[in-house]
């Protein structure tokens, strides 16, 4: 059988070595895994980062230098700026017309 998830952790943790970043996200701040993993948090080269978005985890994805904590904090206020109400008007021909442009 599947071990347990607390066991996953610690042994995945177990193998990075003190000068690796690990940036870690999770969905709630407060949730479950969220929980799980804030023991961990407690090591300077870890990041946990909850409540994140699409264009931070790729933004950071593609960041193959060693990342700090400014740095993180500068990409997830940029990543926020991202997020936005799209509404969409249905015109009388019945079509849909977005007022924020995609991708803007």
């Amino acid at each position: 059988g599947q071990k347990p998830i607390n066991e996953q952790i610690e042994e995945y943790f177990a193998k990075i070595p003190q000068e690796d970043e690990v940036v870690i996200f999770t969905d709630i701040k407060g949730g479950s895994v969220n929980q799980k993993i804030v023991p961990y948090a407690q090591k300077k080269n870890v990041f946990l980062i909850a409540g994140f978005n699409l264009p931070l985890l790729l933004e950071l994805a593609m960041n193959e230098d060693k990342v700090t904590e400014e740095e993180l904090l500068d990409s997830i206020e940029e990543s926020r700026k991202n997020m936005m109400l799209v509404r969409v008007e249905v015109t009388d021909s019945g079509t849909e017309k977005e007022e924020e442009e995609f991708l803007a």
